[in-house]
């Protein structure tokens, strides 16, 4: 089985966007294509004016990255992962803010 995913959304930036969105409710009837579009123009705009080698368009450490995308259920996570990817994603949040690299 192969599956193509969209390299977008596991940016920084995409993450950021996507947790803005949907502020913690996380269910298939809250993924509509409307929420999508929300996502994506609040990623363009986390990246406006920045290059592909700024920290917002890079994807998260592979040690976060790889368990995520193979996950199908929160419970297929392994232990700690979530609160690992929070601290990350809240450290990209804070230096994306002070307008640093």
């Amino acid at each position: 089985l192969a599956v193509s995913v969209y390299r977008g959304y596991f940016t920084a930036s995409g993450m950021l966007a996507a947790l803005l969105e949907l502020r913690g409710n996380i269910t298939f009837e809250s993924l509509t294509q409307e929420v999508a579009s929300k996502i994506g123009a609040c990623q363009q705009r986390f990246c406006q004016g920045s290059s592909p080698w700024d920290m917002g368009n890079q994807l998260l450490d592979t040690r976060l990255s790889v368990p995520l995308l193979r996950a199908f259920d929160k419970d297929d996570l392994p232990k700690g992962l979530a609160a690992r990817a929070a601290e990350e994603m809240a450290q990209i949040a804070t230096t994306l803010s002070e307008g640093e690299d």
